[in-house]
């Protein structure tokens, strides 16, 4: 009889400590999944989408293209050009999905999982970065489709679109004459058409992106300026 009143005692014990430390693991899971961002529909769509600052951390380690690393910026202009791409990217997933994008094959998505895996020194740093991230192989390539996903729709909506003449390439040229001294002029032409195909582009994806983000509600939960 003792022995189960002792049972009893420190099951009621084990209880009340689980208890009283439910508030602590709480705390602590909201403060691992704090919201950076919350979009939602402005037109009476069931949509919204919390975006987390994991997410952030994520977008960082495996999918911030290169070029974006800029060591120059400070940390609150990296925050805010990581925060807008991140945005961008979710808005763009969206409308892939409207869209009905035809989903990435399996050798697609194995090319750039191997193209991520390239940016880690060894598989270790990338298994460790996987763990940083919270994310199991199969998890990171559900990210990859959407990521080829974007891409797609990229391609399809704006890239397809984008033609330029041979006056263009000639007034570019014209008004950069020394950037092309002694080259060839067939190699002058292929650069200069890379250059206004990238301008053209990011004009035509700042114009959509405007679009897009007039038909959502995009509530900020940090103080950073606006994209």
């Amino acid at each position: 009889m003792n022995a189960l009143k002792s049972k009893r005692h420190l099951l009621s014990y084990l209880c009340s400590g689980f208890l009283l430390l439910m508030p602590l693991i709480l705390r602590a899971e909201v403060l691992v999944e704090a919201v950076l961002a919350v979009i939602s529909s402005e037109n009476g769509e069931p949509y919204r989408e919390l975006v987390y600052l994991s997410d952030l951390e994520r977008y960082r380690l495996f999918f911030e293209p290169p070029e974006d690393k800029t060591p120059t910026l400070n940390k609150a202009a990296q925050f805010i050009q990581r925060r807008d791409a991140l945005i961008h990217q979710k808005l763009f997933e969206r409308e892939a999905r409207r869209f009905a994008i035809k989903k990435p094959t399996e050798s697609e998505v194995a090319a750039r999982l191997a193209g991520i895996r390239q940016r880690f020194q060894n598989n270790t740093d990338f298994e460790q970065a996987l763990n940083q991230a919270g994310w199991d192989l199969p998890e990171l390539k559900a990210e990859i489709v959407k990521a080829l996903w974007v891409e797609k729709l990229i391609r399809e909506r704006i890239q397809e679109f984008i033609f330029i003449s041979p006056k263009a390439v000639e007034n570019y040229q014209l008004n950069h004459l020394d950037a092309f001294i002694g080259q060839e002029m067939q190699v002058i032409e292929a650069k200069i058409i890379q250059i206004l195909r990238r301008q053209k582009e990011t004009e035509k994806k700042r114009a959509y992106l405007n679009r897009l983000k007039e038909k959502v509600r995009i509530e900020w939960t940090f103080n950073t300026e606006h994209p």
